[in-house]
């Protein structure tokens, strides 16, 4: 796969990331509809979305998730446009560097989060949300671009 490739696969985890993120946090605050996703005691979204987990440091998980979805999508889109430019002057190097090493921190720790809340609800709640499921695959595949993408940067060099 091109480079560019990768970053469109980044860009649309990152999008599908915002909405599962989106309807969560609309459905914490009690704004949105999740019959859909309360389909038994094993898979039930208000369950998980109702806990104590569903806040860290008083803020809600879905909108610190709707935050990092939001800044994945913004930035992988300024280095896709920065590939498709071709630009390739020293500041232009300079600030997709910073991006790349930026949008890995944010996946490792939007990934390393997603695994702990993944525990919470498989070993806590006992319970699953199919939206926080979809959030957790869109990260893990977000994950899986950037770092793609840096193997190929690394090969270039």
């Amino acid at each position: 796969m091109k480079k560019t490739g990768y970053l469109w696969v980044l860009i649309i985890a990152g999008i599908a990331g915002a909405v599962f993120s989106f309807y969560a946090l609309l459905a914490h605050y009690g704004q949105a509809s999740t019959e859909f996703c309360t389909v038994n005691e094993t898979f039930d979204c208000d369950v998980v979305n109702g806990s104590s987990y569903s806040e860290f440091l008083g803020a809600p998980v879905a909108g610190m998730g709707l935050f990092a979805y939001l800044v994945i999508v913004m930035f992988g889109g300024v280095l896709f446009w920065y590939e498709a430019k071709g630009l390739r002057t020293a500041s232009a190097k300079q600030l997709k560097e910073w991006i790349r090493e930026g949008l890995k921190i944010l996946t490792v720790i939007g990934f390393v989060f997603s695994l702990y809340l993944t525990g919470i609800e498989a070993f806590v709640l006992m319970t699953w949300c199919m939206l926080c499921l979809g959030s957790q695959a869109s990260i893990l595949i977000a994950l899986w671009a950037i770092f793609s993408y840096q193997k190929i940067i690394t090969k270039e060099v």
